[in-house]
């Protein structure tokens, strides 16, 4: 069978932390939001939602005739700016503020993507999904740590807020069915605006912090996301045939040496199975990926191949390295389907 190599180019996700966005053409601001400009608004704070998948601001403003205007302000999840050390309490309601943002495309309404917000004091909180890097949000140690298996906290893909995962291209070898499907997608059938998780491999290359357990039946992977998990059965098992379909599907997994080889079936359809362009994953859909840690036990290093001839002519295939960071620790949240529904309202 013919297979496409895609590369390690580095996409910049407004997530993360927790909070996938939309990825059909970068994050969804670059849908719902001017990112070509930044404006000013400044007015006094009424709300502040410390929430994921983002967090939000509600401003009370006033327009050039004098009116009161309310303006909502969406902000990176609630995960990422602790580790940014912007604290619930660092912003009160009542207090003046001045946002930096990025403004609506449509200009009737009054949600925009914030940035940098500055106090009456001077202090400057970054709070948008430009500004925050990996660098800014987690350190690298001072000290390279080694493992002597998977086992243990990484650091996936290259830093928070990252996704090792190429644009779409011509090169993309979509069917016919494939195609339509993404002709047609837009950002609302993203199924993160429901709370429900990316399918492997977007899973495994998105750019945050997961734990690896390794037991005598299982290897569990957990990531920051209160339900993402994966479990994949070592004891020899095959694929059940009556197992229920999932979202992460059913994995099997052996031991070659220092990596372990896995084969996932059972996926449920997925509107961005596929990576994170809006190429759909169906029920065929089968993923083969390798956990290899390598010689210096400093890294993971991942790679997949992904089979759907429901939407692939041909297996598609990539690879990222995870870092060793058991100085971190994983921190999981709840996403909140009303708020991650809410940018919508920018449309």
């Amino acid at each position: 069978m013919k297979k496409i190599v895609l590369g390690q180019m580095i996409i910049i996700l407004a997530v993360l932390s927790l909070g996938v966005a939309d990825v059909a053409s970068g994050h969804h601001s670059a849908l719902m939001f001017d990112t070509d400009r930044l404006v000013r608004i400044e007015g006094r704070l009424t709300q502040f939602e410390y929430t994921n998948p983002h967090a939000y601001l509600t401003l009370e403003t006033t327009d050039d005739n004098g009116e009161v205007v309310i303006w909502e302000l969406e902000t990176v999840a609630a995960l990422t700016l602790r580790r940014r050390s912007v604290l619930e309490s660092d912003l009160v309601v009542g207090e003046w503020i001045y946002v930096e943002a990025y403004p609506p495309r449509n200009a009737a309404r009054r949600l925009a993507s914030a940035e940098i917000i500055t106090k009456l004091d001077g202090t400057r909180l970054m709070v948008g999904f430009q500004g925050g890097t990996s660098d800014l949000e987690i350190p690298a140690p001072s000290v390279a740590a080694v493992a002597s298996n998977l086992s243990g906290i990484w650091l996936a893909g290259s830093g928070l807020g990252q996704l090792a995962f190429p644009e779409l291209s011509d090169s993309w070898p979509l069917t016919e069915k494939g195609k339509d499907a993404l002709e047609r997608y837009d950002v609302s059938q993203n199924p993160w605006v429901n709370c429900v998780l990316y399918a492997p491999p977007a899973m495994m290359l998105l750019g945050e912090i997961k734990l690896v357990d390794i037991g005598e039946t299982a290897v569990v992977i957990r990531s920051q996301r209160e339900d993402g998990e994966r479990v994949i059965y070592i004891d020899g098992r095959e694929h059940p045939e009556n197992v229920e379909r999932s979202t992460q599907g059913h994995s099997i997994g052996h031991w070659e040496g220092r990596a372990l080889v896995v084969d996932t079936t059972h996926f449920t359809e997925h509107a961005k199975g596929i990576g994170l362009h809006g190429v759909p994953g169906g029920v065929s859909k089968r993923l083969t990926e390798r956990f290899e840690l390598s010689e210096d036990g400093t890294k993971i290093h991942y790679s997949f191949a992904v089979e759907d001839p429901e939407y692939l002519t041909s297996s598609v295939t990539g690879d990222s390295d995870w870092g060793y960071r058991p100085d971190l620790e994983l921190e999981t949240a709840t996403c909140d389907p009303e708020v991650a529904r809410k940018f919508l309202d920018a449309i």
